[in-house]
C-alpha cells in the first residue's frame, strides 16, 4: 500500500505530486489522468467566463494564447509579497475578485491533492511541499498558508535542492558520505545548496540563489527577440500589446523545449494573424546567446554557497558532482557553462535522474517517515500536528531523514539603526536563541521589529513582521523597560518570537508568519471554504475507447 503523506513540489511553472511505495521502495510521480497522463502539471489558473469554471494545469495554459487576461501564472513569485508603507499583503485579480497570491496557489495545490487521490485511491490530508531553498520566512509562511486552504497539513516545507538531494542519496544508496552542489533551474526560481549525503540522512551545509531567475525569464527573452523579429522583418508592431506578448510567450516556452533537442524549429503565430501567419524560424545559438547573462548570472548564487561552504569546512575540490535539477537544466547550455565552471569533466555534472521528477520523489521520500493525520481535516487543528512533529523522529525504516539550516539571518532592529543577529544564516534547524535585556528605545509603545537578511543596517535587510508589546506602562523613559527576547525557528523555516517582561515575568509571543497574508485562524476557516465552492474538479477520467 502506498503512503498516504504525498510529496509535493510546488514550482513556479510546473508542480508534481509523488508517492512512497514502501513495498517497491521507491517513491514515484503522479500521473494527471485529465490533463493526458503526464507526470508534472502547468502551475496555471485560468477562469473561464463561459462556464464559471475555475481551470488549472493545461487546459488553463491553453486558454492563456486565448484569454490571458483572466489567466495567472508563475504566482510562486508573488508568494509572501507586499506592498505600500506600512506594508500589506500583495493581490491579484482572479475571477472578479481580489485574491491573495497564497489563494492562487492553493487552486494548484488542490489539483495535485486531487490527482494523488485519484491514484492512491483515498482521502490525502497530510503533504510534505517543497519551496525553494532561498525563499525567506515570509515566503514560507505564506506558503503554508497555501497548503491549509487548500486542504492539506503541511507536515515540512522542505528546500528543493534538499529534496532533490535526498532523491538521488536513495536512488544512490552509499555508505561513506558524499558531498553534492545541487544547480536547481526551475521556471520561475533559481537555487544552489550544497548538501552532504551519508546513509539515510541528508545535510545542509550551504544555500545560495535568486528567487527571481529561472525559465519564466529565458522566455521573456525569446519573446523580446521574436517582438524585434516581427518589427522589423513583418512591420508588426506588438511591442506596446500585452495580450499579444502573452501569446507569444506562450509560443517560446514551446518553441524552447524543443530546442533542447534540436537544433532549430519553426513557430507558425496564426493568433496575431489568422489569414497569414508569420512564421519565426528560432534557433538553438539564438536562445544561448540570448540567456548567457542569466547563465552567468546564476554563477554568482554557485560562487556564493562555496564560500559558505569553506567557512564550514569543506573545499570545492571535496564536491563528489553537480546535481541537475529542474526543467530549465535540459537546456544543453546549462550543463556545459556548469562543466567549464568546475574544469572536472563532464562526468561531475550529472544528469542521470529526471529533473523535473527528482523534487517531488524526494518529497515523497520525506514524507514517509510522517504518519498520516486522522480525518476529518480541520485547520484548528494544524498547530497541534505540526508540533507533535516537531517532537518526533518519524519511521526509523523511512528511506531518508533531513537536517536543514537556516537559509537567512534573522535579527531585531536596534535603536542605533543596527541589526542584532539572534540566528544566523547556516544554523541547524529547529534553533532558538536569547537576547537578554532587550530595552524601549524610547517613551511610548515597545514593539520588536523582525528583520532578515545579512546587512549590519537593519533599513538594508527585509521586514518580516513586528511583535507589540502591550499592556506596560507607556510614559516610562528609555531603556526603563527590559526584556528577554527569544527567537525560535522551527523545522520548516517559520519564526516565532516570545518576549518576557523582566520586571514582572509578563510575556508575549506571535508567530510572524502572518504579517503578510492572514492574521487569524478564522479568517484561514473562510477563505478555505470560499475555495472550496470556487474549485470544482473536472468529472473522472476515463480512457478513450479502443
Amino acid at each position: 500500500m502506498r503512503h498516504r503523506v504525498v510529496g509535493i513540489d510546488l514550482g513556479t511553472t510546473y508542480s508534481a505530486v509523488a508517492v512512497y511505495d514502501p513495498d517497491l521502495l521507491e517513491a514515484e510521480v503522479l500521473s494527471n489522468r485529465d490533463g493526458g497522463g503526464g507526470a508534472t502539471t502547468p502551475s496555471v489558473v485560468a477562469f473561464d467566463r463561459d462556464t464559471g469554471d475555475v481551470l488549472i494545469g493545461g487546459a488553463a495554459k491553453r486558454s492563456l494564447a486565448r484569454h490571458p487576461q483572466d489567466v495567472v501564472i508563475e504566482i510562486k513569485r508573488e508568494m509572501g509579497a507586499a506592498d505600500g508603507e506600512p506594508p500589506e499583503p500583495r493581490h491579484v485579480r482572479f475571477a472578479d475578485r481580489q485574491l491573495l497570491p497564497q489563494q492562487i496557489s492553493a487552486l494548484v495545490l488542490m489539483k495535485m491533492k486531487e490527482v494523488a487521490e485519484a491514484e492512491i485511491g483515498e482521502d490525502i490530508r497530510d503533504a510534505v511541499i517543497t519551496v525553494p531553498a532561498y525563499f525567506q520566512e515570509h515566503q514560507r509562511a505564506a506558503t503554508k498558508q497555501a497548503a491549509l486552504l487548500a486542504g492539506l497539513y503541511p507536515r515540512r516545507l522542505i528546500p528543493e535542492p534538499t529534496a532533490a538531494a535526498a532523491c538521488y542519496g536513495v536512488d544512490r544508496f552509499q555508505e561513506a558520505r558524499r558531498a553534492y552542489l545541487v544547480y536547481d533551474l526551475g521556471g520561475g526560481t533559481f537555487d544552489v545548496s550544497i548538501i552532504e549525503v551519508e546513509g539515510e540522512d541528508v545535510i545542509v551545509v550551504a544555500t545560495s540563489g535568486d528567487h527571481h531567475l529561472g525559465g519564466g525569464d529565458f522566455d521573456d527573452r525569446l519573446t523580446e527577440w521574436a517582438v524585434d523579429e516581427l518589427n522589423r522583418r513583418d512591420k508588426i508592431d506588438v511591442s506596446k500589446d500585452p495580450t499579444a506578448r502573452s501569446k507569444i510567450k506562450y509560443h517560446m516556452e514551446q518553441a524552447k523545449m524543443r530546442l533542447s533537442s534540436f537544433q532549430r524549429t519553426e513557430l507558425s503565430l496564426s493568433d496575431l494573424r489568422p489569414d497569414e501567419p508569420p512564421v519565426l524560424e528560432l534557433t538553438r545559438e539564438i536562445l544561448e546567446q540570448r540567456i548567457e547573462p542569466d547563465l552567468e548570472r546564476s554563477l554568482r548564487s554557485v560562487r556564493d554557497a562555496i564560500q559558505q561552504a569553506e567557512h564550514r569546512g569543506l573545499r570545492q575540490e571535496q564536491l563528489d558532482g553537480v546535481l541537475l535539477v529542474g526543467g530549465s537544466t535540459k537546456i544543453p547550455a546549462v550543463k556545459r557553462k556548469l562543466v567549464d565552471y568546475f574544469e572536472r569533466g563532464d562526468g561531475f555534472v550529472k544528469v542521470d535522474l529526471d529533473p523535473a521528477a527528482v523534487v517531488a520523489r524526494g518529497a515523497a521520500m520525506v514524507a514517509a517517515r510522517l504518519e498520516p493525520t486522522p480525518p476529518p481535516f480541520d485547520i484548528s487543528r494544524a498547530k497541534e500536528v505540526m508540533e507533535k512533529d516537531a517532537d518526533a523522529d518519524g519511521d526509523a525504516d523511512a528511506p531518508v531523514r533531513v537536517r536543514p539550516i537556516a537559509e537567512h539571518s534573522l535579527g531585531v532592529a536596534l535603536e542605533d539603526e543596527t541589526c542584532r543577529r539572534l540566528i544566523e544564516r547556516g544554523t541547524p534547524i529547529p534553533a532558538s536563541s536569547t537576547q537578554r535585556d532587550f530595552t524601549n528605545s524610547a517613551p511610548g509603545p515597545v514593539t520588536v521589529q523582525v528583520y532578515q537578511g545579512e546587512q549590519p543596517l537593519w533599513s538594508d535587510n527585509t521586514w518580516i513582521g513586528e511583535l507589540r508589546l502591550l499592556g506596560i506602562d507607556e510614559t516610562r523613559p528609555r531603556h526603563y523597560h527590559k526584556f528577554d527576547l527569544t527567537y525560535s525557528l522551527d523545522q520548516n523555516g517559520l519564526l516565532s518570537v516570545r518576549a518576557v517582561y523582566n520586571q514582572t515575568g509578563k510575556s508575549w509571543e506571535a508567530q510572524i508568519a502572518h504579517q503578510r497574508g492572514m492574521r487569524d485562524e478564522d479568517a484561514l476557516k473562510v477563505m478555505h471554504r470560499e475555495l472550496q465552492e470556487l474549485y470544482r474538479p473536472p468529472p473522472a477520467w476515463e480512457p478513450p475507447p479502443p
